[in-house]
């Protein structure tokens, strides 16, 4: 594998998200990232572990608080940024920007950020 060539936290883990990130751990990445919320998180953050990617939860449902605290050290440790989470529709609003804007453009004006990048399918 040869040595990590960047941190990548990939906002929205689910189908496209997770092949992004099981290609960027192949490529030499630290990868992180985020799931939402839901019954099964437990099972899928294990999971994820295991396979090499520090995942954390990312609450868009019961109270619109964002990043758990392991995330928020993750995303602004990230020397690169993919968000595949589609736009909250109710809100008008995209979760990412509207939450951790602030903590995306510190990453950004405290040089580890590199590189962002929005994701839609």
């Amino acid at each position: 594998k040869g040595p990590m060539k960047g941190r990548l936290f990939v906002f929205g883990l689910g189908y496209v998200g997770l092949r992004v990130a099981e290609q960027a751990l192949c490529h030499g990445y630290e990868v992180a990232g985020s799931i939402r919320v839901s019954a099964d998180a437990p099972g899928r953050l294990q999971a994820l572990e295991l396979a090499g990617v520090q995942a954390c939860t990312f609450d868009l449902d019961e109270s619109y608080s964002g990043l758990s605290a392991l995330g928020l050290e993750s995303l602004r440790r990230a020397t690169h940024v993919l968000a595949t989470v589609a736009p909250v529709a109710d809100l008008d609003r995209d979760p990412l920007l509207a939450l951790h804007g602030e903590d995306v453009l510190a990453a950004a004006a405290g040089g580890s950020l590199r590189w962002a990048g929005y994701l839609s399918t």
